[in-house]
C-alpha cells in the first residue's frame, strides 16, 4: 500500500515546522510506503526551507500552487499524490505517533498489498489524469460517508 498525506499551507512556516516534527515521529507500519506532500499556496515566508529541512527525516516534498484558495491547493495535492489512498490533515496540528497507523488500519490494510474495499475511494489514475475537475469532485463526494466512518475508526483507535 502507498499512502499520500497532503497538507495545504500558506505563510505558516513556524507552525508547519511543528507539524513536520510530529510527522517525523510517526510510527510507520512495516511495509507501508508513504509520502507527505506540502502544498504551498503562495507563501511569502520560509515555508519551502522548513519543508526542505525535514527531507532527510521523512518522505516529504513541497509543491507550489500560486492560485490562491484552499480548493486550488487541495486540487494540486490530488494532482501530485502518487498513493493508493490520500489522507488529509492541517498544518497546525501535531500528529499522534499512531495517526498514520490508525488510518491504514481503517483502510483495512494488514501489511499485504492494497486492500480491496468497494466503498473506499482510491486514487484512480485515469480519473486523476483527466482535466475534468467535476469527475474528481463527484468521486470525492461519493466517499464522504466512508471517510467519516474511517475518521470515527481512527479516533476510536487513537483513544485506546
Amino acid at each position: 500500500m502507498f499512502v499520500s498525506v497532503v497538507v495545504c499551507t500558506r505563510n505558516r512556516a513556524d507552525q508547519l515546522g511543528e507539524f513536520l516534527q510530529s510527522a517525523a515521529g510517526l510510527t510507520v507500519p512495516p511495509g507501508l510506503a508513504w509520502e507527505l506532500i506540502i502544498v504551498d499556496n503562495g507563501s511569502s515566508d520560509h515555508t519551502a526551507e522548513v519543508v526542505e529541512s525535514f527531507a532527510s527525516q521523512i518522505p516529504v516534498r513541497c509543491v507550489r500552487e500560486d492560485k490562491a484558495g484552499l480548493s486550488n491547493a487541495r486540487n494540486r495535492g490530488v494532482d501530485e499524490a502518487k498513493g493508493d489512498y490520500i489522507c488529509w490533515t492541517d498544518d497546525d496540528v501535531k500528529l499522534d505517533p499512531k495517526w498514520l497507523s490508525a488510518y491504514v488500519a481503517a483502510f483495512g490494510w494488514t501489511g499485504q498489498g492494497v486492500p480491496s474495499l468497494d466503498t473506499m475511494w482510491t486514487a484512480d489514475r485515469e480519473a486523476l489524469a483527466t482535466p475534468l475537475r467535476l469527475s474528481r469532485f463527484l468521486r470525492l463526494v461519493s466517499c464522504v460517508k466512508t471517510v467519516v466512518s474511517a475518521a470515527i475508526t481512527v479516533c476510536s483507535a487513537l483513544a485506546t
